[in-house]
């Protein structure tokens, strides 16, 4: 069922104290303005529970980047964002990043490392593991992506894809609890996205997916909300959601081709 998203006045204190949320996301009456006066969230309200996998979809501008970079405290709103039981905090930041990757559109943001295995070693050495636990996670990492035997590779010299791929990778050795992915197809040939699509839908772990990628949140997702002017529009079961033709064209979407060829 498709429902319209209204923002409740006051946070439901229940929640958190029954913990019933305690694990996943919980985010209540989030806004944040730009310095630049941009208002890019408008009250946004989102419960993204424990091994979930949702998609948060909407036209460009919308407000998706800046509700992700929330989620870890690179940017800090008005609001309510609780992560796996905890409030953000100056006081929970750093117990909140051990559990929270975010993998960046544009890889080049992530990676900057003179090596592949270095990239992935950086937040694996700042967490304290031993030379051999770094190996290993490394190369779990790389070997979760397709990218086994490109630990001495130079990123920079790299395709896009090849960097996208290599920065999940880098995420992934740090075994967030929640994953959290930025346009995560973009730019991959058919095979690579396909392998990522079917990896991360085998990866047992809460996902929130912000992506264009419409097919791949039919694949991969549980719930999907559209985002549009800083405000979650409507939120609910992908296929529901993705089937109704006036609202994503309202919304600068439109209805996947898969569900297209069925009607």
């Amino acid at each position: 069922m498709i429902n319209p998203v209204r923002r409740p006045k006051k946070r439901d204190k229940t929640l958190s104290n029954h913990g019933t949320y305690s694990n996943g996301v919980d985010i209540r009456d989030l806004e944040y303005t730009y310095p630049d006066g941009t208002r890019a969230l408008n009250g946004v309200t989102l419960v993204v529970k424990r091994g979930e996998s949702i998609g948060i979809i909407g036209p460009n501008g919308a407000g998706k980047t800046t509700l992700l970079l929330h989620l870890n405290g690179i940017l800090k709103g008005n609001g309510e964002v609780e992560i796996c039981g905890m409030s953000m905090n100056n006081g929970n930041l750093l117990k909140i990043r051990r559990r929270v990757q975010i993998v960046f559109q544009d890889p080049d943001d992530q990676l900057f490392m003179p090596s592949v295995f270095d990239d992935l070693a950086f937040g694996l050495l700042n967490m304290g593991h031993s030379r051999e636990e770094i190996e290993c996670l490394a190369k779990k990492g790389l070997r979760d992506v397709g990218m086994e035997g490109y630990e001495g590779r130079c990123p920079h010299h790299l395709s896009f894809g090849e960097k996208k791929r290599i920065a999940i990778a880098t995420c992934l050795a740090m075994q967030p609890e929640i994953l959290i992915l930025d346009e995560p197809s973009i730019s991959l040939d058919p095979r690579a996205r396909k392998h990522l699509i079917q990896f991360l839908k085998s990866l047992k772990r809460t996902k929130i997916i912000a992506t264009h990628d419409l097919e791949m949140v039919l694949e991969l997702c549980d719930k999907v909300s559209i985002i549009d002017k800083g405000e979650i529009i409507a939120q609910g079961e992908p296929k529901e959601i993705l089937k109704d033709k006036d609202l994503l064209e309202s919304h600068g979407l439109e209805v996947p081709l898969s569900i297209r060829l069925l009607s």
